[in-house]
């Protein structure tokens, strides 16, 4: 699987991505985070219940907030690596439309909802 099948290629008619964010591969770490079943980003998605993520972005290293957008279905979701939250987008709907959001109105203006996940995940204690 090459990398540049597995990321989703934006439309051509999206000029240009957020300032925060983006495609380079080199940022999102494709190989590391997303390709292996046993990655982060794949065990992320299975236990918030995403089938077949794609990741479209990544939040830029300078940010601080290490961040994905990825599409699974029709839906765009945001992953915020360090806390380990995932959030739909609500609204706008469309990609287009939320890159255009986050171009002229920034990251903040677009209406998510916490995915909470399916899993809940015990760590057994051990009492001796």
């Amino acid at each position: 699987m090459s990398l540049h099948s597995s990321i989703m290629d934006l439309p051509p008619q999206i000029e240009s991505i957020p300032d925060d964010w983006t495609t380079d591969p080199a940022e999102i770490h494709f190989d590391l985070v997303w390709k292996h079943h046993r990655s982060q980003g794949q065990k992320m998605a299975r236990r918030f219940g995403l089938s077949k993520p794609k990741v479209l972005m990544t939040s830029k290293r300078e940010t601080g907030i290490p961040q994905y957008m990825i599409q699974s279905g029709e839906q765009c979701y945001i992953w915020n690596e360090m806390d380990d939250t995932v959030w739909q987008i609500i609204k706008p709907t469309g990609l287009l439309a939320i890159l255009r959001t986050m171009t002229v109105k920034g990251q903040r203006a677009l209406k998510v909802k916490r995915i909470e996940p399916l899993e809940v995940y015990e760590y057994e204690e051990h009492n001796e």
